[in-house]
C-alpha cells in the first residue's frame, strides 16, 4: 500500500498579534500575550515573553517563557484556535490532556488552562507546560520513543486507566478533534458500537470534504454490517470479555509505524485482547479510521480516498459473513460431521 503526501493548500492563519522587542541586546519578533493567558500564570510571575514556536495548520502556537516569583524560570506552550470551532478543539484538548495526565503526570504535559482572549472574544486558546523535544537528524524525520521505556508508560496508563470510565461505558464527556474534526465521543455499553459511531461520523465528514462516491458508499454498507462485528463483537463476547482501555488501537496509525518490535514489547506488559488470531485485521480496521481522516482533512489530495477504498476493500472481501454467534458456528460444525459424503 503506497504512502502518499499530505496535502498543503491551506490558508495561512494570523492569529497571533507580534511586536519587536528586544532581547540580551538582540531584535526579536515576539508573541503579544494575551491578558485572559497572562491571568492563569502563578501569581508573582514576571519577565514575560513569547515567540513563535511550532506550526500548525488549524492553529497557531508559541512558546512563553517566564520567571516566578521565587525567580525559577518557567516555560508554557501556547495553542490558539479561532470561532466556535477553535473553542471546542481548546476544549477538547484540555479534557483529554487532564484525563491522561490524572492517571500518569509526565505522560502528557500538563494542562495548566484553557479559554477565550479578553483582547478578541473570537480567539481561544489552551495552554500547558513546555515539553522539550528531542529532534533526531535530518529534522524532518519523525522522532520514534525509545521502544522499552514508552511501550512500559503505555502499558501502565492502560493498566492504570481501566477503571477510569465515570460510568462504565466508552466514551467521554466532551467533544474533542482530530484536527478540525469532532469526534464522537457518545457514550456507548460495548467498543463495537462506540467504534461503528466513530467511522460513521468520519465517513459522513469525509463526503462532505470529497463528494460522495458510490464504490466507497457501497464498501461502508458491508464494513459497518459485516467486518465491524466479525472482528470486534468477539472482544466482548468472548472467554476474557474486554475492559475499558484494554484494546491497543493507537500503535499503528496511518503514517507511524511503530512496528511489530513496539507491539510485542508493549504485550509482554499488557495482553493482547482475544481472539488473537484477528489481531492483525483488527489493527487494519483502526488504521482505516486514520485513514478516513486523513481523506477527510485533506481533501486536496485524491491518494487519501484510494487508499481507504483499497484498505476498506481488502477487509469487506475477507470478512463476508459476518459475525456469527458461537452456538452458531458449533451447529453448522456438526451438522457438516453429520452429512454423509
Amino acid at each position: 500500500m503506497a504512502d502518499v503526501e499530505f496535502g498543503t493548500e491551506f490558508p495561512e492563519l494570523n492569529l497571533l498579534t507580534l511586536e519587536e522587542a528586544t532581547i540580551d541586546g538582540e531584535a526579536v519578533e515576539c508573541v503579544v500575550v494575551d491578558g485572559n493567558v497572562i491571568a492563569k500564570f502563578p501569581q508573582g510571575t514576571h519577565s514575560i515573553t513569547a515567540t513563535r514556536h511550532g506550526s500548525s495548520i488549524w492553529t497557531q502556537t508559541a512558546r512563553i517563557s517566564t520567571t516566578l516569583s521565587d525567580d525559577t524560570p518557567k516555560s508554557y506552550f501556547l495553542k490558539v484556535a479561532a470561532g466556535s470551532l477553535g473553542l471546542g478543539m481548546v476544549e477538547g484538548e484540555y479534557e483529554s490532556l487532564a484525563a491522561i495526565y490524572a492517571v500518569k503526570p509526565g505522560f502528557c504535559p500538563k494542562p495548566q488552562a484553557w479559554g477565550t482572549f479578553k483582547s478578541n472574544p473570537d480567539l481561544h486558546f489552551i495552554l500547558t507546560d513546555f515539553i522539550e523535544m528531542e529532534r533526531e537528524i535530518p529534522e524532518r524525520e519523525p522522532v520514534i520513543p525509545e521502544k522499552d521505556e514508552f511501550t512500559t508508560m503505555l502499558a501502565d496508563f492502560h493498566l492504570a486507566s481501566r477503571a477510569m470510565s465515570p460510568n462504565g461505558k466508552f466514551g467521554f464527556h466532551c467533544t474533542t478533534y482530530n484536527g478540525n474534526l469532532a469526534q464522537d465521543n457518545t457514550w456507548t455499553d460495548t467498543w463495537e458500537e462506540y467504534y461503528k459511531n466513530n467511522i460513521v461520523r468520519m465517513l459522513q465528514l469525509e463526503e462532505e470534504a470529497r463528494g460522495p462516491s458510490e464504490e466507497l458508499k457501497e464498501l461502508s454498507k458491508q464494513l459497518l454490517k459485516k467486518v465491524i462485528p466479525r472482528l470486534l463483537r468477539p472482544l466482548e463476547t468472548g472467554p476474557i470479555p474486554l475492559e475499558i482501555c484494554d484494546e491497543v488501537r493507537t500503535m499503528r496509525p496511518a503514517g507511524v509505524q511503530f512496528g511489530r518490535k513496539y507491539l510485542s514489547a508493549y504485550h509482554d506488559k499488557f495482553r493482547q485482547s482475544e481472539s488473537t488470531e484477528d489481531a492483525e485485521d483488527r489493527l487494519a480496521l483502526y488504521a482505516l479510521r486514520s485513514r478516513i481522516h486523513d481523506s477527510a482533512l485533506y481533501p486536496m489530495n485524491a491518494g487519501f480516498r484510494n487508499l481507504v477504498i483499497e484498505q476498506m476493500k481488502l477487509l469487506v472481501e475477507k470478512y463476508p459473513d459476518g459475525y456469527e454467534e458461537p452456538n452458531t458456528k458449533a451447529r453448522t460444525a456438526n451438522q457438516e460431521v453429520a452429512t454423509p459424503s
